[in-house]
Order: C-alpha cells, then sequence, then structure tokens
C-alpha cells in the first residue's frame, strides 16, 4: 500500500489554529430548533454558544447576546444535535485489510486513522463509537480532546474477542482459548483504557461467561456481536448492552433453537481441533440464514419484551447488510461520497459474506423489524459499520423505510445514544448547560430524514465548522482518497 502524505493531519491542525477554537461567542438568530426529547420543533429561537457549551436557548427577546460574538441568521434554517455513529471502524479492517498489530501498530494504519477522523465532521457525525479499538485508537483520542487533530467524541471498543479459531485473523482480534484467557484479557484491557469489550462470533459459552463474569468485577461494559454458542435470551441476563447488527436475534426466534445451536457449537469445535474441517466465515454464514427459517413469531414477540426488560439496546447497521445483499443498489453502488474515503468493491463484498447469496432475504427481514423491537421498547442506536460519515445518513434512511418517524429515526442518532452512554446532561440535544455539538440544517429532517444532509455548518465543543471550511476538507479529502486508489 502507498504511503499516504499527512497533509490532511496538517491543514486540520492550521483549521484549528486559525480561529476555530477561539473563546469567542457564537448566536445563532431565528433558527428553528428540532427539539428530540419533546418531538417538535421550535421556530424563532436563539442559540448561544459560550466556549464549549451551549449557554442560552430562547427568543431574542428572552437572551442576551454579547458583543463581539459570531452571529449566523438562522432564518429558513434547522438546527438538530450532532449526531452520533454508534458503530464505526476507523480504518476499515475487514473489507480492506491494513495490516497491523494490536500491540505495536503499523505506522502506516496509525496515519491513516488520523487522516480518515475529520470526515465524520464533514457530515455532521459529532461522535462515534469504535468497534474494534487498538490502542492507537486511545492515543488518537487523547489528541483528538487535546485539539491537535481534528475529528469527534470517540468511545472506544476493544479487539474483536473471537475464539481460537477467529472469524477474521487478520483483523484487530485477540484470540481466547478458555476462561482464565477470557479474565486476563478483560482485566488488560480495562487497565489500557478502554471503554467496553466486544466478544465475538466465534467466542465459546465459556469463555464469554467468564468475560462477563470479570466485566462485572470491574464495572466494564460488554457489547458487540452475540456468539454462536451463546443464547441471545442469556446474553441479555448477563448483561450485555447491545446487540449489534441483530445477530443472534433470528437464533433466539426459532423454534430449533437449541437443536441448531448444539449443531454450531460442535462444528465450531472441530473448526477448533482440526482447523481444516471447515472455514470460520462459512460456519458464521450458515449460522445467518439457517436460523431464519424456522422462525417463531411468538418467540420473536417475547424475545423483545426479554431485550427492553433487561436493558439490552441495538444497533442494526442495515446498511451494511443492505450493501452485501443489494449491492446493486445505486444509493450504495453509486454513491458519490465514496470518492473522499476508498472505493468499496460491493461484489466482493457480497462474495466474501454472502458466497452462496442466502442473506437477502434475512436482511430484508431484519429491516421489518426494527419498528417492531422500537415499539416494544427496545433502544435503538444508528450505526453504520461503513467508515465515512456519510453512510450514517443512509442508516436513517433505511430506519424510515423500516416504518420509524423521522423523528425517531433521527432519536437514534442523537439523544438514543446519550442516554446509552449515560451522557444525557453533555449530549443529545439542544438544552443548556450542555457540549455544544450542534449541525445547522437547510431542510426539516422531520419532513424528510434525507434532509439531515443538507447540512449548511457544524458546531463541533463549540467550535464553528462553516460550509467553506466543511468543503475545504472534503476536498483535502479527496486528494488523500487518490493517494490511496494510487
Amino acid at each position: 500500500m502507498k504511503t499516504i502524505k499527512p497533509a490532511l493531519i496538517l491543514s486540520s491542525l492550521l483549521l484549528l489554529a486559525s480561529g476555530l477554537v477561539t473563546a469567542q461567542p457564537i448566536v445563532f438568530t431565528n433558527v428553528t430548533i428540532i427539539d428530540v426529547e419533546e418531538g417538535v420543533a421550535m421556530p424563532g429561537m436563539s442559540v448561544i454558544v459560550t466556549g464549549e457549551r451551549i449557554t442560552a436557548v430562547g427568543t431574542l427577546n428572552e437572551i442576551k447576546v454579547s458583543d463581539g460574538a459570531t452571529t449566523i441568521d438562522g432564518r429558513g434554517k434547522y438546527l438538530i444535535p450532532g449526531l452520533w455513529d454508534m458503530h464505526i471502524h476507523n480504518v476499515n479492517d475487514v473489507y480492506k485489510p491494513v495490516p497491523w498489530d494490536f500491540h505495536t501498530p503499523d505506522p502506516e494504519g496509525a496515519e491513516q486513522r488520523e487522516i480518515y477522523m475529520p470526515i465524520y465532521l464533514a457530515f455532521g457525525v459529532t461522535g462515534t463509537r469504535e468497534l474494534s479499538g487498538g490502542l492507537e485508537s486511545i492515543e488518537l483520542r487523547k489528541r483528538i480532546e487535546a485539539g491537535e487533530i481534528l475529528g469527534p467524541h470517540m468511545v472506544i471498543g476493544s479487539p474483536l474477542l473471537d475464539g481460537p479459531i477467529p472469524i477474521f485473523p487478520d483483523a484487530a482480534v485477540m484470540r481466547i482459548d478458555g476462561p482464565e484467557r477470557a479474565r486476563n484479557v478483560v482485566t488488560k484491557l480495562h487497565s489500557q483504557g478502554f471503554d467496553f469489550l466486544k466478544p465475538y462470533s466465534l467466542l465459546s459459552a465459556e469463555s464469554y461467561r467468564a468475560l462477563h463474569e470479570r466485566a462485572r468485577e470491574l464495572e466494564m461494559e460488554v457489547a458487540g456481536e452475540i456468539p454462536i454458542s451463546v443464547s441471545l435470551w442469556e446474553a441479555a441476563e448477563l448483561g450485555q448492552r447491545s446487540v449489534e447488527h441483530l445477530t443472534g436475534v433470528e437464533f433466539a426466534c426459532s423454534n430449533r433453537e437449541e437443536e441448531l445451536r448444539a449443531h454450531y457449537v460442535s462444528r465450531l469445535r472441530d473448526l477448533n481441533t482440526d482447523p481444516s474441517s471447515e472455514g470460520a466465515l462459512d460456519i458464521w454464514n450458515r449460522s445467518e440464514w439457517e436460523p431464519f427459517e424456522s422462525l417463531d413469531p411468538e418467540r420473536c414477540r417475547k424475545l423483545y419484551g426479554h431485550l427492553a426488560a433487561h436493558g439490552t439496546w441495538v444497533v442494526p447497521t442495515l446498511i451494511i447488510q443492505k450493501m452485501i445483499s443489494h449491492a446493486n443498489d445505486p444509493r450504495w453502488a453509486n454513491n458519490p461520497n465514496f470518492r473522499y474515503t476508498w472505493p468499496m468493491d460491493l461484489e466482493a463484498l457480497a462474495d466474501e459474506f454472502d458466497p452462496e447469496r442466502r442473506l437477502r432475504p434475512l436482511h430484508d427481514y431484519r429491516m421489518s423489524v426494527i419498528n417492531e423491537l422500537h415499539d416494544a421498547g427496545v433502544g435503538v442506536l444508528a450505526g453504520s459499520d461503513v467508515s465515512g460519515g456519510f453512510t450514517l445518513h443512509q442508516e436513517l434512511e433505511i430506519f424510515v423505510e423500516s416504518g420509524m418517524t423521522p423523528l425517531d429515526a433521527l432519536r437514534t442518532a442523537t439523544i438514543n445514544p446519550a442516554r446509552y452512554l449515560g451522557r444525557e446532561n453533555d449530549l443529545g440535544s439542544i438544552t443548556p448547560g450542555k457540549i455544544a455539538d450542534l449541525v445547522l440544517l437547510n431542510k426539516n429532517p422531520l419532513d424528510d430524514i434525507r434532509n439531515t444532509q443538507s447540512i449548511e455548518a457544524v458546531v463541533f465543543r463549540g467550535h464553528l465548522l462553516d460550509r467553506p471550511n466543511l468543503d475545504r476538507i472534503l476536498r483535502q479529502l479527496e486528494v488523500e482518497a487518490n493517494h490511496l486508489k494510487d
């Protein structure tokens, strides 16, 4: 892979040094606030930002604007909270592998992470949740928080915690061969500063339970995939905070759950003792679509209530699933925003994850049940599983296609992440005292969720990125993406 010139890193530093971090207040006047908590649009409002915080919200008659403030006329525009993508990978370590080791990260991979952090802000994504982090991710977060690099808030999960023969051996993965290793890994990851643990698909049930036990002792969160060897019913009871991709849902809804699980555990045992017996990815793939053929609607209904009762959230990541099973859909096959990152070969993606082309009915079904989960009281979070920020907007579109209202879809990327993270006092709505993460839109997202893409300006931690600066970031990203393609 060609070495990437750090032009964008330097440009980001120049942007920060050229006035983005001044203490000058920002005032939005005559703007329509989208109140995601109350579910209403509030026209004719003004918002004052001082430092990193929102300091006042009201009409111009109700608030006092200080001299010297940067004033932005919000007439005909709409202000929403900054968006969160709750499932990202900073460098796409699955679909375009970058050779790097978890403990001694490859310098080129680290450079890519620095380069691509600003793209999230360019698309209004002010917060991200990394689902296969490494030590370099933690270091990157420190540099962002110190103002050295332009990038969003970061919540960082551990590397993939998989079995001894993992699905993706070249990804950010830690191989766990038993309960003792699981406990030791949790202790180490906790000491290194990871925010949560991410179990993966081929982890044994014994290791998974040991992981939870040690995590509870350290008050550390467990969130991610549901291992094939474990029922989602049990995972929720053990305290798994989130289920990514809806993994395990169909398995737990199947009227053949115990039979199928015993079958797959046996196949995994063969894999771990004789790696030549069958491919790990093949086992995972079949475990996705086969349980779907024996769904019991009543079991599904009870499962959704079980998840809600135990506070287990879901992060469906429907956009990546649609890319796999509907590769020719022009919304992603021809998405011009990929010019800012790197090209995705969607046919190759489908060949890897759906070689028998069996997943389309499953993915369509998952789209159909999002609103059922929401109506049952299960918390839903928006996450794309595709780097770049712009794909989060497509995830929100799919939520609305699935039956959600634009308001409820918007909540999955604003107030819901704040609630999930326990940071409602700081994030998720346009309220005095909260961190000033804001997105100014030219069109009303409650009329059409696609209007979240009509971005006029972004405020991140009180720093204003107007449209010219956002465009500048994107132009530089396009240059760097061309280096990758070369």
